[in-house]
């Protein structure tokens, strides 16, 4: 990872609509996530549902009718986001207690049938999806084995 700004000293780092498998490595990320996380700083993490396994596979990107390539990436179910935050020196909370009936967008709260989109789903918008969990992921001040 290249460095950026204010490493150490970020107090909010979100890993939403399945970015924690952004290069195929949830854990390295996650030890990244450390690094550029102040002290007391935060990170909230979208992950699949209980009972979803953790995984990297190859996922294809297609700009219109043109493919740009396979790209590593990685899914974490809910049942091992806590393994892969201690891994990071991360501590991994309970699922967080969001009212996924409305999405917050630019501009303000629509709910998901009013036409927000998410990965693939119809033009028009995201396309909510209740069963993911956001977890709040603090620094640890020493490594876990």
């Amino acid at each position: 990872f290249d460095r950026l700004p204010g490493e150490g000293e970020w107090a909010t780092v979100l890993l939403l609509d399945g970015n924690i498998g952004i290069g195929g490595d949830p854990e390295r990320l996650l030890r990244r996530v450390h690094d550029v996380l102040a002290p007391d700083g935060v990170a909230v993490v979208e992950v699949e549902p209980p009972g979803t396994s953790t995984n990297t596979r190859l996922v294809r990107i297609q700009v219109a009718t043109e493919m740009v390539g396979l790209f590593p990436w990685g899914q974490v179910g809910t049942d091992d986001i806590a393994l892969l935050a201690r891994k990071a020196r991360l501590r991994a909370e309970p699922p967080l207690g969001v009212d996924r009936s409305r999405t917050t967008a630019a501009g303000g709260s629509r709910s998901a049938r009013d036409g927000f989109r998410k990965r693939g789903a119809p033009a028009g918008g995201l396309q909510a999806r209740p069963d993911l969990s956001l977890h709040r992921l603090s620094r640890e001040s020493q490594p876990q084995k």
